[in-house]
């Protein structure tokens, strides 16, 4: 088990990006808008509230970014998934405000979308063991 992390630079590509790793079999992923921290002090926006940073990011002033973390069963998922979001970024994150992406391990999970689908299988395999027998 392991979770994806997406560091999105280039928002425009985010609804590709979430249709493709859906192809992909990845079963859901969480959004979060983010700003990098070089955004935030090229910005003084560590002097700024909350709201009025939001409110620039909201104006374009300010440039966010999205952080897409998706919980993968399978090794092959993630290096299909991570295959997918770099050739819609143009094949090169190496390049300056393309984001990056990286990978961690899961020890442990509950809920969401990929726990329903791991229960259905496994309740097919049971099912049709008890079938053979």
């Amino acid at each position: 088990m392991h979770v994806l992390f997406i560091v999105l630079n280039e928002v425009e590509y985010l609804a590709d990006i979430l249709t493709r790793i859906r192809e992909v079999g990845l079963r859901g992923a969480t959004v979060i808008e983010s700003i990098g921290s070089a955004t935030v002090i090229e910005n003084d926006l560590y002097s700024v509230s909350f709201l009025a940073s939001l409110v620039n990011v909201l104006e374009g002033k300010n440039k966010a970014s999205r952080v897409i973390f998706s919980l993968i069963e399978r090794e092959e998922q993630v290096i299909k998934a991570m295959d997918e979001v770099q050739l819609i970024l143009g094949g090169d994150l190496k390049k300056p405000n393309k984001g990056m992406m990286f990978v961690l391990p899961v020890t442990h999970f509950r809920g969401g979308e990929l726990e329903r689908h791991i229960e259905s299988r496994e309740m097919k395999k049971n099912l049709a063991k008890g079938k053979k027998s």
